[in-house]
């Protein structure tokens, strides 16, 4: 099962997604419990958003206490729908947010693997 855990506050993820998280991360807690899959757990990282120790601390946290996680993978933010938002007639709220570099990917993995050692955290494009 693949899921995406865009921001662990379910303020900041309301604000940015326009969805709270709360759903998500039930759903995550009753797919692990279940034993009947594996959860493969990606994190775009997206500065000035979820970049940050304590949302990354607070992410492996949450994972560390769910079974069968296979892997995390932390996705460096992208404007690949920048021109689709455009013709669509639609703000792209985040057009002016940098693209992480390997480096700031890289320390976001130190800061997972760090609050737990056992994670299996890899970063997009390493």
């Amino acid at each position: 099962y693949l899921l995406d855990i865009k921001h662990m506050d379910p303020d900041k993820h309301r604000e940015f997604t326009g969805k709270s998280n709360e759903l998500m991360l039930e759903n995550a807690k009753k797919i692990a419990a279940s034993g009947l899959t594996e959860l493969s757990i990606r994190i775009p990282v997206i500065p000035t958003v979820n970049m940050n120790e304590n949302n990354m601390k607070d992410t492996i946290k949450f994972l560390s206490n769910l079974k069968h996680i296979k892997d995390i993978e932390l996705l460096p933010y992208h404007r690949l729908g920048l021109e689709t938002y455009e013709r669509l007639g639609r703000v792209y709220e985040l057009k002016d947010v940098e693209i992480p570099d390997m480096e700031m990917l890289k320390k976001m993995a130190e800061v997972i693997r760090a609050e737990d050692p056992e994670a299996a955290v890899k970063v997009k494009g390493e």
